[in-house]
């Protein structure tokens, strides 16, 4: 199985992780279409995918996404894209703590994953 099969068979796990509790800000709406679930969790699913498959997190305007071996993956649009978003982002440094939606996030996605539970 290849790393691209791997991470979009991790999506249906993110998308049961997100809710509202782990989404950025106050604008979660999982039912709006023009949005999709995973709308405001960049850093929860660039976290969770850097827990699995390694690799760095990159961002740009407050927007962060995953590079994992030179190829770029952003599974936080609504239609999932294995491209760069944009032309200019930057590397994001080692954090020294980690933001608690990111952990609660992934814990729910190790937590489906582990049990099944889709």
């Amino acid at each position: 199985m290849t790393i691209e099969d791997k991470i979009k068979e991790l999506v249906s796990y993110l998308k049961f992780a997100a809710s509202k509790e782990t989404a950025y800000g106050n604008e979660y709406n999982p039912d709006d279409e023009d949005q999709g679930v995973l709308h405001n969790h960049c850093g929860c699913v660039a976290y969770t995918v850097q827990q699995a498959f390694g690799g760095d997190i990159v961002s740009h305007k407050k927007h962060y996404w995953n590079v994992i071996d030179g190829v770029h993956y952003d599974l936080t649009r609504y239609k999932h894209s294995y491209a760069p978003r944009y032309d200019k982002s930057r590397k994001t440094p080692k954090r020294s703590s980690v933001n608690w939606r990111f952990e609660t996030f992934n814990d729910r996605v190790e937590w489906a994953y582990h049990c099944h539970k889709l």
